[in-house]
């Protein structure tokens, strides 16, 4: 079966058998809060994302995970925040907003004791589709050097009119 490479270049693919693939650099498993224990610092995981902080109704950083219980991680920790209202990501992505800057600035404060953060943004309406990107991007000025990830919907083709247009939050993104 012909394998895509590790390094994400599409246009590179390899025919070998599966036990000669290229070895992934970075292997990204999620801990889900309370199950902490679960996971092992042995597991072949480069970089754990912590799930989740949310975004409540007045668009504050709410819920954010325990870092006590997170002292037996050894590979790099993200915090991963998620919006799963399509009303609420509107609101929060407007530019110039009073909540939107909130967000911003307490997000980033959050930040400060993880390797990165991961924007888990599942309903953003598709006109508010420049409003993510901008707000991807002021995110990671305010990051500093931390690591900012996005989780996206699996595509195997573009879709046109899309607000998780890989190449551009690739633009943004690590």
């Amino acid at each position: 079966q012909p394998i895509a490479a590790a390094d994400g270049n599409t246009s590179s693919i390899s025919t070998a058998p599966l036990s000669d693939a290229i070895r992934f650099k970075e292997t990204w498993g999620y801990v889900v809060e309370g199950r902490e224990k679960d996971f092992h610092s042995d597991f072949p995981i480069s970089d754990a994302c912590i799930y989740a902080a949310v975004v409540n109704c007045y668009g504050e950083l709410s819920s954010l995970p325990n870092l006590s219980r997170l002292s037996h991680i050894s590979c790099r920790v993200h915090l991963v925040l998620t919006c799963y209202s399509r009303g609420l990501c509107h609101f929060i992505l407007q530019e110039n907003s009073k909540e939107r800057n909130e967000l911003l600035e307490s997000l980033s404060k959050a930040a400060e004791t993880y390797d990165g953060v991961q924007i888990d943004f599942e309903a953003v309406p598709l006109r508010d589709g420049k409003q993510f990107l901008s707000f991807l991007s002021d995110l990671k000025s305010k990051l500093g050097g931390k690591i900012l990830s996005v989780a996206v919907p699996a595509r195997t083709k573009a879709i046109s009119d899309d607000v998780y247009a890989y190449e551009s939050i690739a633009a943004i993104a690590d």
